[in-house]
C-alpha cells in the first residue's frame, strides 16, 4: 500500500503496505494487513506502538489537506499473493473476521485464467477453516456465464447480502474491474451489495490481484519494476481505477519487490 505523505513502504511475507515513517513491521508470524476502521480508528497488525504512529501519521495527513477520515466499518484484508492452504494464521483470522465458524463466504474468481479451479481451491481452504464457502460464478473466463447478466441476479445479490465475507482471487486485477464496474465508471448492482457488506461489519479479501483493487488508485501488472523505480510511474500506463475497499488514502501493490 503507498499512502499519505510521510509514509514508506514495508513488505510482509503475504503482504505490502506503507506505514508511517520508522513505524516497524510486526512479527513475521502476522502475514495479513487487516484495515479495519470506523470514524477515526484505524487498526493494523502491527505492534501497539507502530498502529499509533501509522494513526497519527495518517490523521496528520489527512487533517493537511482538509480530508475528514471515512472508512467502511468492517474489513479489508489485503493479501500480497501466493497465499498457501496451510498458513494458518491468515486464514484463521480471516474466517474468525467474518464471524467466525460456519461464516458464509462468497469466492469472485473473475481475475484468474482458470476460474472455476482458482474459486474451488479457495472453497476448499475456507472449509478447511470452518467457514462455509461457494463461488460466484463471476468472470470473462467462465464458460456459458454472462458477466453482465450476473452482476444484476437478484439470486446473487441476496446471497450477498446474507454472507460475511467476500474473497477475491489472483489473476488479472482489470478483469475483476471490468465486471464489477458499469461502462460509465458507476458500481453494479453486485459491486453495490459487496460495499453494503463491508459497511455492516463484513470482510472484504483478496490475494495477489485481489489485493490490487482495494485500492481506489489501481496498479496494473508492472513487468519492469526496476525501470519504474528509476523514470517512475506512467499514469495511462500503470495505474487505473480499483474498487477503493481501503478508501482513498492508500495504494496496494502485491508484487512489487517479489510474487
Amino acid at each position: 500500500v503507498f499512502g499519505a505523505p510521510a509514509m514508506e513502504m514495508a513488505t510482509c511475507a503475504n503482504a505490502t503496505a506503507s506505514y508511517a515513517s520508522r513505524a516497524r513491521v510486526s512479527p513475521p508470524a502476522a502475514r495479513c494487513v487487516n484495515i479495519r476502521a470506523h470514524m477515526n480508528d484505524f487498526h493494523t497488525l502491527l505492534t501497539r506502538r507502530a498502529a499509533t504512529a501509522c494513526q497519527a501519521a495518517l490523521l496528520a495527513s489527512l487533517a493537511a489537506f482538509g480530508c475528514a477520515p471515512a472508512f467502511a466499518q468492517g474489513t479489508a484484508a489485503v493479501i500480497g499473493g501466493a497465499l498457501r492452504a496451510d498458513n494458518a494464521p491468515v486464514w484463521t483470522r480471516l474466517v474468525t473476521e467474518a464471524g467466525g465458524k460456519d461464516a458464509r463466504w462468497l469466492i469472485i474468481p473473475a481475475a484468474a485464467e482458470s476460474p472455476e479451479k482458482s474459486a474451488q481451491d479457495i472453497i476448499d481452504t475456507l472449509k478447511q477453516y470452518g467457514a462455509a464457502a461457494e463461488a460466484i460464478p463471476l468472470s470473462p473466463r467462465w464458460k456459458g456465464q454472462d458477466a453482465a447478466r450476473l452482476v444484476r441476479d437478484p439470486e446473487w445479490l441476496a446471497k450477498v447480502r446474507l454472507a460475511r465475507g467476500i474473497y477475491f482471487t489472483g489473476g488479472t486485477q482489470e478483469r475483476i474491474t471490468t465486471v464489477l464496474l458499469e461502462k460509465d465508471g458507476t458500481d453494479t448492482p453486485l459491486l453495490k451489495e459487496i460495499r453494503a457488506l463491508q459497511t455492516r461489519g463484513g470482510v472484504v479479501a483478496g490475494s495477489s490481484a485481489g489485493a490490487a483493487i482495494m485500492s481506489t488508485t489501481m496498479i496494473r501488472e508492472i513487468s519492469d519494476v526496476l525501470g519504474v523505480m528509476q523514470e517512475g510511474i506512467e499514469k495511462s500506463k500503470h495505474l487505473d481505477r480499483g474498487l477503493g475497499f481501503v478508501g482513498p488514502a492508500y495504494m496496494t501493490d502485491q508484487h512489487f519487490i517479489k510474487r
